[in-house]
């Protein structure tokens, strides 16, 4: 806090010499899970500052945030608290979005080569316990488990669509069962992992 206190006038007085300083220090990183600490450093220090002082600056972060991962990463981590998760995805975009999950789901957990797009995990995992976010959700999984490889689906269906079908509520489940009606792919993506028991007969019934 300190150092933020001492760095704020200077950021205040020239928010454009600080942006620009900020963009050539994520340029320089890798693009890859080894960058993730620092640019969370960025996000939590300069990144907000700037976002404090200048009202352009949040349209100049979302502006490369939404076709490289390292601006991703520095942009949900400076604006989670500002934003919803649900703002977030429509701002960095939902192609993106899928596209950093899918990519992030391609790797395991331990793989140090997985790219920065753990972004795309998070932005995905608060959407999935947002209040009235369901609609959104359900259907960027959908979309996720369509493009999905075997692999990239296994991960899906053990993480985060088993953590959104055990928070769903009846409302929920009644917007999914059409879908799993008409698309078995998507079914058996659903079916194959642990359903919440409040909510397995009923899924049953309507995928047969």
């Amino acid at each position: 806090p300190a150092v933020l206190a001492r760095m704020q006038p200077r950021v205040t007085a020239d928010p454009s010499g600080w942006w620009e300083a900020i963009v050539s220090s994520v340029r320089e990183l890798p693009n890859d899970r080894s960058a993730e600490a620092q640019l969370a450093d960025l996000a939590s220090g300069p990144v907000c500052l700037l976002l404090d002082a200048d009202d352009k600056a949040r349209f100049q972060l979302l502006g490369p945030a939404r076709n490289d991962d390292r601006f991703a990463t520095l942009a949900v981590n400076a604006l989670a608290h500002r934003m919803t998760a649900r703002e977030l995805v429509r701002a960095l975009g939902y192609a993106h979005t899928i596209d950093g999950y899918l990519r992030h789901c391609s790797f395991d957990a331990g793989d140090e080569s997985r790219p920065a797009s753990f972004w795309a995990w998070e932005v995905m995992d608060a959407l999935t316990s947002e209040p009235g976010a369901a609609t959104t959700t359900w259907q960027l999984l959908k979309e996720a488990l369509r493009l999905a490889d075997q692999h990239q689906a296994t991960a899906i269906g053990t993480g985060l669509l088993e953590d959104f079908l055990r928070g769903a509520d009846e409302e929920a489940v009644e917007m999914m069962l059409p879908d799993l009606r008409a698309n078995r792919k998507l079914a058996a993506a659903v079916c194959i992992y642990h359903l919440p028991e409040e909510h397995a007969d009923q899924i049953w019934r309507a995928v047969g």
